[in-house]
């Protein structure tokens, strides 16, 4: 088995360019990216590459909208991330004016990604919730989740969406984000800012073919 820990960083990805890439490796200084919140309440999504648009304010976590983060390299294919515990790190901060203090429950989405662009959610949803959000730059650790074993085709690339929804905003100013913070680089991570600790891969285990005790059922002759 072979640890796995991916970061996300503020290059976007060569294959889906409206994604933020990722790296295995930490080395990487610590840059930043925003997602406007502005005065809103409710879901919305961080944006790995960050955005200038509205809050959406949703009522409940939407669609995978290819916003997110992707390890755009070919390690996985053939290969399986176990079952077991998967830890995120959020490094996150209220920044663009004033001294507000939001109240907000926090949430990462591990999904395959297929050449194809179809997505499919490993497992269930990590979560960490009601979480105070100001001025202070904020490492937010989530408790480990355990998801199930996910096998990766020829293709098929991780990636992270990542959502927070805010039920309390003291903030008066349209200019406030939540600043996201990442790796500067593509090649490199950096520890503890956008980071997600995985059980680690190993080669997809293959099905062996049952041989019956009786002639004919399975049996080689």
């Amino acid at each position: 088995m072979t640890a796995l820990t991916v970061y996300g960083n503020t290059a976007a990805s060569s294959t889906l360019s409206t994604a933020a890439s990722m790296a295995s490796v930490a080395g990487g200084a610590s840059s930043s990216k925003d997602t406007k919140l502005g005065t809103a309440t409710g879901y919305s999504e961080l944006f790995g590459l960050g955005t200038a648009g509205a809050w959406s304010g949703a009522g409940s976590i939407g669609a995978v909208s290819g916003n997110g983060w992707l390890w755009d390299v070919t390690t996985l294919e053939g290969q399986q991330i176990i079952s077991g515990n998967w830890t995120p790190t959020l490094r996150l901060q209220i920044a663009g004016g004033g001294t507000p203090s939001v109240t907000a429950s926090l949430y990462v989405i591990a999904y395959v990604r297929s050449s194809g662009g179809s997505y499919t959610q490993i497992g269930s949803t990590m979560q960490l919730l009601a979480q105070t959000l100001n001025g202070t730059t904020t490492n937010y650790t989530f408790s480990a989740t355990s998801l199930p074993l996910q096998s990766f085709n020829v293709g098929d690339r991780l990636y992270f969406a990542t959502w927070a929804n805010v039920t309390a905003n003291t903030g008066t100013s349209s200019a406030n984000v939540i600043r996201v913070f990442e790796s500067n680089t593509a090649s490199t991570g950096a520890a503890n800012l956008f980071q997600i600790v995985t059980p680690g891969y190993q080669i997809q285990s293959v099905s062996k073919p049952f041989y019956g005790m009786n002639k004919g059922v399975g049996r080689i002759q």
